[in-house]
């Protein structure tokens, strides 16, 4: 067995491999940076440990790519548990990079520790950002312009009331006017007796057609306005993701949320012109909006409309990637052409004079 007092290493030949023993810290660091394009075991003494129990190790080849060693047994000095062997995916060849390395645990004698291998993950990589976007998205995003609905519709009913809160739509010379019946007196937004169909307060409370109009509209602009942050942090978050998915998941967005907006105002009007009762064209509004999304988001699931889009969208983007380089090709040859024929006629004229 050979030592290194320099480093503090101790080599011996196992099986026909060289080991290396390590006995500081500092010993496993500069042996791993000298070792990287090799596949060379690497064992930790049983009583080996420092004050935090862990040990940061660099990736020569990828200096924002590190490993971080923690064995949770390292505080046990009877632990059998102290061997580790660091591979890396292109060891033989020093100019491939070095994008990932894997620590294994080669020699777990103890029957009681059922964990015998590690990986060097980002302690972050744990946390899937793809569900947590989704999450929002399909629970919280898509929820907010209904709750605000709903605060809407409760407003309504605490002003006008269920039974005595009734609406009727007038045109007068043109203009609509909303007449409210019931007792003015215990109002305390709608204090009036006759608005004009665009009056401020008619309007928030989402009370005659442009009142309705105004509200389910702005419901579909605020959920495009919440989607589309949340796909474009999932496609910076995602190193996997195309343009082609970006776009194509937006793009069925927008189309779901506008053919639900079209349904719950076309709804609202209907229930409008039916009824009296000043909060049932909302009522009919929130209700067709939740069961449109529903059914609109399964039939998307259920086709894979999504998906088709964006491969029609990749096949869009091949085809003209294809266009450009043929014709960079074009223009590469004619470029070159020309300049072959300028030095060919500065070559005639120089030996010819014309």
């Amino acid at each position: 067995m050979a030592i290194d007092d320099k480093k503090m290493l101790q080599t011996e030949m196992i099986n026909n491999s060289s080991v290396i023993h390590v006995l500081s810290a500092d010993a496993l660091i500069a042996e791993w940076n000298e070792r990287v394009n090799n596949i060379c075991p690497i064992n930790l003494p049983s009583n080996f440990s420092n004050s935090n129990n862990f040990f940061n190790i660099t990736n020569p080849y990828n200096p924002v790519s590190s490993a971080q060693l923690n064995n949770p047994y390292l505080s046990y000095s009877n632990d059998p548990v102290s061997s580790f062997q660091f591979n890396t995916p292109y060891s033989s060849s020093p100019n491939k990079p070095v994008t990932y390395i894997q620590l294994d645990n080669y020699y777990s004698s103890s029957t009681n520790k059922s964990e015998s291998s590690a990986q060097t993950n980002n302690p972050y990589s744990s946390i899937d950002y793809n569900k947590i976007l989704n999450f929002s998205k399909d629970n919280v995003a898509s929820n907010i312009p209904t709750i605000l609905d709903f605060v809407t519709l409760g407003k309504l009913l605490k002003d006008l009331g269920l039974r005595n809160g009734n609406a009727i739509l007038k045109n007068v010379n043109g203009r609509q006017y909303v007449i409210l019946k019931g007792y003015a007196n215990s109002r305390s937004i709608l204090t009036g007796t006759r608005y004009l169909a665009s009056n401020p307060k008619i309007v928030q409370m989402a009370v005659g057609t442009i009142g309705l109009k105004k509200a389910i509209r702005s419901g579909g602009m605020l959920t495009i306005a919440l989607y589309v942050p949340i796909e474009i942090l999932k496609f910076v978050l995602d190193d996997t993701a195309t343009f082609s998915s970006l776009a194509g998941t937006i793009a069925t967005d927008i189309i779901k949320v506008g053919i639900g907006t079209v349904l719950a105002e076309l709804s609202a009007l209907a229930a409008g012109s039916v009824t009296t009762v000043a909060a049932a064209p909302i009522v009919v509004a929130i209700g067709v909006g939740v069961l449109s999304g529903v059914v609109l988001n399964a039939i998307d699931d259920h086709f894979g409309l999504t998906d088709k889009l964006i491969a029609a969208l990749d096949e869009i983007g091949d085809e003209i990637s294809k266009k450009v380089e043929s014709l960079e090709r074009k223009a590469g040859r004619a470029i070159h052409q020309f300049e072959r024929e300028i030095i060919y006629r500065a070559y005639r004229f120089d030996i010819d004079g014309y």
